[in-house]
């Protein structure tokens, strides 16, 4: 487990960029169990380091709603914190730090991105992100409730491939990693998918104000249709919809993921389960 730094203050500035560079070591020290970092990452050990120990903290705006957590700068190696949101009780910290450390330290200052983090994959980054976080400090971001939207996008995502492609064009700067892996696995269907991931980049953009509500719900709807195109076994088809979250209860605002509880993929699984009695497709 990390040990987090504590002072006077754990929001202090400069306290919080101590706790990232301690994720950051954590992050390496764990990669090199499984691979040298120089052979995974695009960006050396040194100028990964470089970039955490020149990072500066600041406070974002209290008139300033667009930014959730934080907010990372890669010109001006700055990450920009919302106070408020670190002050939740709920909030467990060390996943925070994490997910700042991973920002900073695969940010390419060549193709401008953290990750894949283009503006084409700007939830599934995120969600990746997220992912890699949990799995490096065991614990999601909330100690109440359920991770964001990306987080279930990701995840769901990453049950069609094999999840280490997703790790590796995130680690490589480089989405055609995982788009070579889905090009075969869709084929027709590619139009289906480009569209889901342009709805999860929207919703990741708009659900954070006070009049729009979550797009989850349709969001997993249509990637289970999508899904069933691939002709999954019946295992995976039941991996696939227990990654699914149908409880609005589970996350914060509540009210604005009602769309949820209404949710139910009964209809279509056992249409499916009888395609592939059959032999049919679906």
């Amino acid at each position: 487990m990390i040990e987090l730094l504590v002072g006077d203050d754990m929001l202090n500035l400069e306290t919080i960029k101590k706790s990232v560079v301690v994720n950051y070591n954590y992050f390496i020290e764990r990669v090199k169990d499984v691979t040298p970092p120089n052979e995974l990452f695009i960006m050396n050990e040194d100028m990964m380091r470089s970039r955490i120990e020149d990072l500066t903290i600041e406070k974002a705006s209290i008139f300033d709603k667009t930014i959730e957590d934080y907010q990372y700068n890669g010109l001006t190696n700055t990450i920009i914190v919302n106070k408020k949101y670190l002050e939740r009780k709920d909030i467990f910290l060390e996943n925070l730090y994490m997910d700042m450390a991973l920002m900073v330290a695969l940010y390419n200052p060549e193709r401008k991105i953290s990750g894949f983090g283009t503006e084409k994959f700007w939830a599934l980054n995120k969600g990746i992100r997220e992912m890699l976080a949990l799995s490096l400090v065991n614990q999601g971001r909330s100690t109440e409730y359920f991770e964001s939207d990306e987080y279930v996008y990701a995840n769901i995502v990453s049950l069609m491939i094999d999840p280490l492609d997703l790790q590796l064009s995130y680690y490589k700067n480089d989405p055609e990693i995982f788009i070579e892996k889905m090009n075969p696995l869709l084929s027709q269907e590619l139009d289906k998918f480009n569209k889901i991931n342009m709805l999860a980049n929207y919703n990741m953009k708009s659900r954070l104000s006070e009049k729009s509500n979550s797009k989850l719900a349709f969001i997993q709807s249509e990637l289970f249709e999508l899904f069933l195109s691939t002709n999954p076994t019946k295992e995976q088809v039941d991996t696939f919809l227990a990654n699914t979250v149908s409880n609005s209860a589970v996350f914060k605002d509540s009210q604005k993921y009602k769309r949820l509880d209404a949710l139910n993929f009964d209809s279509m699984y056992e249409d499916y389960m009888q395609t592939m009695e059959t032999g049919k497709t679906y």
